[in-house]
């Protein structure tokens, strides 16, 4: 009867021992997860925007300051491709293919 206590209060304090490592090991990685910054990423997708849309391309006629400081701390991308309509590009972003495998080639369902 004593031996069967003991080994039971043996196997109790393995698994609370395991137990404690564990949280501290939570514990840890979560204090060097929240050390590591990851980055913003903003993806900006327009209709219809023409090169001379926006101030940072030289307009003089539309005014676009958050547009021009988003810009000026990002990365501006000048050589792309994108279909005369929305729903190509839209539909690409969404499922990571091309538009002519999506078959939205044709429509605007903007």
């Amino acid at each position: 009867m004593f031996v069967r206590r003991s080994e039971a209060l043996l196997q109790r304090s393995r698994a609370m021992g395991t137990l404690v490592l564990f949280i501290c090991l939570l514990t840890l990685h979560a204090t060097f997860a929240a050390k590591i910054q990851q980055p913003h990423i903003v993806f900006m997708i327009v209709d219809d925007l023409g090169w001379s849309d926006v101030s940072f391309h030289g307009s003089k006629q539309i005014p676009t300051p958050n547009i021009d400081s988003i810009a000026r701390d990002g990365i501006i991308l000048n050589n792309y491709y994108v279909s005369p309509t929305c729903s190509p590009s839209r539909g690409s972003l969404m499922t990571g293919k091309y538009p002519l495998r999506l078959g939205k080639n044709r429509l605007a369902m903007c």
